[in-house]
């Protein structure tokens, strides 16, 4: 990744580095600066990073590496992930003008999915806002998972898709959206795993909190 801006690059690189827990190689040329992934076969090198470079600016994403880890599921209070999900509320509203899809419901599966941190990937290696598989983003023509926008927008075209598979049955298209649509068809229903379980009850509670506050 290269950033042309040396005040960008000294102010954030001037926070990052003292408090940058993992193995990160950053190499600054002028007014450049490459983000140089690890070592992957040293195991001292596996630490992930569990600095949430998102707190010191909302564009601090673009100086993601490729083995960057964020935190499971980004903050953990409503407060910091409402913020957040402000940042990106013109792409929610476009992809879910395009989908025909209630805005409420994009930002209930961003909340859960990566707590509104745009560079989470998990450890089964989803990535991004709606943490889309590799396999699901090259269905979806995605060229960068850690685009808001690009994520965004295709994270609700694959949601809106599940749900038109699923005859709208929200709580069956968020599940195949979470373990996948082969499970929900070989279990007829809801997989019986508990992070499913949970996702679909956390999704739906928070997407029905949101209507309310919304209406009043």
């Amino acid at each position: 990744m290269i950033l042309n801006s040396k005040n960008l690059t000294a102010a954030v690189l001037g926070i990052m580095i003292p408090y940058a827990h993992a193995q990160v190689s950053l190499n600054v040329e002028e007014n450049e600066i490459y983000a140089v992934p690890f070592n992957q076969e040293n195991p001292v090198e596996r630490r992930i990073d569990t600095l949430d470079v998102n707190k010191l600016s909302k564009y601090a994403y673009l100086l993601r590496a490729n083995h960057m880890v964020m935190p499971s599921y980004g903050p953990k209070t409503s407060k910091e992930v409402k913020k957040r999900i402000k940042d990106w509320h013109s792409f929610i509203a476009d992809a879910a003008e395009t989908n025909l899809l209630p805005e409420e419901l994009i930002k209930a599966v961003i909340e859960v999915e990566s707590g509104a941190v745009v560079t989470a990937v998990s450890q089964c290696g989803a990535q991004g806002l709606m943490q889309l598989m590799p396999k699901t983003q090259s269905e979806l023509g995605v060229k960068d998972p850690f685009d808001p926008n690009e994520n965004i927008s295709a994270g609700t075209r694959y949601l809106a898709q599940l749900l038109n598979m699923y005859d709208g049955d929200l709580s069956l298209a968020l599940a195949a959206y979470n373990a996948g649509m082969g499970n929900v068809n070989k279990y007829g229903g809801i997989p019986p795993f508990e992070e499913t379980q949970n996702f679909v009850k956390k999704v739906t509670a928070i997407y029905h909190r949101l209507q309310k506050e919304n209406a009043n």
